[in-house]
């Protein structure tokens, strides 16, 4: 199928489903048994670790296998590419800022991990955290929406909103830390995931995050391939902002995904 043609395909059905805003409201999601889904010895240490530092045996015990995975594997991510940033962690009060949530599915792994990381110290700060999506009514295979699953998973979480917006209409209070897994910087990933080109924006975009930060706040940008990445690289240099880019691809052993992600982390100031 041509850019054309899913061009406009887009641009007929984003606005209906964002009009109808369909939505089933979901009660409960059954729990799957997590009984030797690691075999190796590290891998079980380390998912203990995970679970014990950042208070997740409750959620290990509620949530589907696939959920879980992506939670530890978010977790871990988090950890070894902040640990080494120079950042303030000794703030009581974190403003968080996530941009394209889909179905805000990760929620519970950016609230807990930045409450109570601190390279040096277990901390137990306050955290107010905000998802936006630009298109939340998009339905799943079981006939629910992303806005119907992003409620569910932040039920439990105080402070959190998910914010039904396009990133260029939002306008808000700075933020401490933004996080940004795999952004649209080429055409095609975008139209494949239903919207019209005209939202392709992707310097924009950045450069309208990077003025949502407060001074020393920092942008965590995770992209999904080593094009997507150099790519990335070249609208970072191009809007001359500071930042940190973790050279060799990462993954870790939790991963659900098939592809390695990049990471690079802009700084203000």
């Amino acid at each position: 199928m041509t850019y054309i043609l899913k061009n406009l395909i887009n641009i007929f059905t984003y606005p209906i489903r964002n009009t109808i805003r369909f939505s089933r409201p979901i009660k409960t999601i059954i729990n799957e048994d997590k009984i030797n889904i690691f075999s190796n010895e590290e891998e079980i240490k380390e998912e203990q670790r995970l679970i014990n530092y950042y208070q997740m045996e409750s959620f290990k015990n509620n949530s589907s296998l696939i959920h879980y995975k992506e939670n530890l594997y978010s977790l871990k991510l988090l950890e070894d590419n902040l640990k080494n940033v120079s950042f303030n962690w000794d703030i009581e009060r974190l403003k968080i800022l996530d941009i394209g949530s889909k179905n805000f599915s990760y929620a519970i792994s950016l609230n807990n991990f930045f409450s109570l990381f601190h390279p040096s110290y277990k901390t137990n700060r306050i955290i107010y955290l905000d998802g936006i999506e630009i298109d939340p009514y998009r339905i799943m295979v079981d006939l629910h929406s992303r806005y119907d699953y992003a409620m569910y998973y932040i039920k439990d979480l105080q402070n959190t909103k998910y914010i039904t917006s396009n990133l260029l209409d939002f306008k808000e209070n700075q933020y401490d830390i933004i996080t940004w897994f795999l952004p649209f910087i080429v055409k095609e990933p975008l139209l494949n995931w239903g919207l019209p080109l005209k939202y392709f924006e992707p310097e924009n975009m950045l450069k309208h995050a990077y003025n949502l930060l407060k001074s020393q706040g920092i942008i965590l940008v995770v992209n999904q391939s080593e094009i997507e990445f150099k790519i990335q690289l070249q609208i970072i240099k191009g809007l001359g902002l500071n930042y940190i880019e973790i050279e060799k691809p990462y993954s870790n052993y939790f991963s659900p995904f098939k592809h390695e992600r990049y990471i690079t982390v802009v700084k203000k100031g």
